[in-house]
């Protein structure tokens, strides 16, 4: 895995604390690393929630859709609910398909644990410590 740029150090910090747990090989600990290394907020260029894409052989990109700290967010923006919301999917930062309507995990959606190292504090804290209101 290669990472760049300013961020690249507390990223690989992050990889390499989820490469010692269980999920350690799966693509959603790289993602989860992710999102520890946006909230841990170690690099000051760096920051906000995940903009997330996905990418498969069988469809054209989707956007997804992420929920954290009970909050909705689409393209690195909080947003409320809408109907229309549904049709996307939506994930947590372990990648736990989620609701848009009641921002829980799916019904019937594999539960994706935590077994990696982690300190308090939540992806909304970007939000607070900006002044920015979820």
């Amino acid at each position: 895995m290669l990472t760049l740029g300013s961020g690249s150090k507390s990223l690989n910090r992050e990889i390499n604390a989820w490469k010692a747990s269980s999920q350690g090989s799966t693509a959603r600990s790289l993602f989860s690393a992710f999102c520890d290394a946006l909230d841990k907020g170690a690099d000051p260029l760096t920051g906000g929630v995940p903009q997330i894409v996905s990418v498969d052989r069988n469809s054209p990109g989707k956007v997804l859709g992420f929920v954290a700290d009970r909050q909705r967010y689409l393209h690195g923006l909080p947003i409320g609910y809408s109907p229309a919301l549904t049709s996307l999917e939506w994930v947590d930062p372990l990648f736990n398909r989620m609701s848009a309507e009641t921002l829980d995990r799916l019904s019937g959606a594999q539960h994706q644990v935590r077994d990696a190292p982690t300190v308090p504090g939540g992806i909304g804290r970007f939000f607070r410590s900006s002044g920015k209101s979820k």
